[in-house]
């Protein structure tokens, strides 16, 4: 008996250690990008930072160039990449971080709360989404100005 539950046991262990996807982190797909591009997290302003299901997707600038990339979340593989050389204009925009800030402040929100964040750059505007508890937030945040757009909550 004790023989068959040991067998049991390591299938079990095998089964399971086959099953699980391996993910890079946050931290390491963001080093992927910033080598790729050979920029420096100093010298740039990052204008998206979100992950699907299986890749992270960063949109970052700096004075001279907008990066977009998209990095395989299990083996940190670049599975697209596009570079632009940009205007000025175009990087006096408000950061990632204050437009959440504005946003969080906006609906009294606690930013320790908040799950499932996403925020991108639209036509001259970033556009956030997040939950907290069983409600859904949105709110759309012009880059130059950091006044708030649009804004929406509804129970998820």
């Amino acid at each position: 008996m004790k023989k068959i539950m040991a067998l049991l046991l390591a299938v079990g262990l095998i089964t399971l250690s086959g099953c699980s996807t391996k993910d890079i982190g946050e931290a390491e797909a963001k080093k992927i990008a910033l080598e790729d591009a050979q920029v420096n997290e100093k010298e740039v302003s990052f204008t998206v930072n979100a992950k699907t299901e299986d890749e992270y997707n960063f949109v970052f600038l700096s004075d001279t160039h907008k990066y977009e990339y998209e990095i395989d979340a299990e083996d940190g593989s670049i599975e697209e990449k596009k570079i632009e050389e940009i205007k000025k204009s175009e990087t006096d925009m408000i950061t990632q971080e204050v437009a959440k800030q504005k946003v969080l402040e906006h609906f009294g929100v606690n930013e320790k709360d908040v799950y499932d964040y996403s925020i991108e750059l639209e036509n001259g505007y970033y556009d956030i989404d997040f939950k907290v508890n069983n409600m859904e937030y949105d709110a759309d945040v012009d880059t130059k100005t950091g006044a708030i757009l649009h804004s929406n909550k509804e129970i998820d």
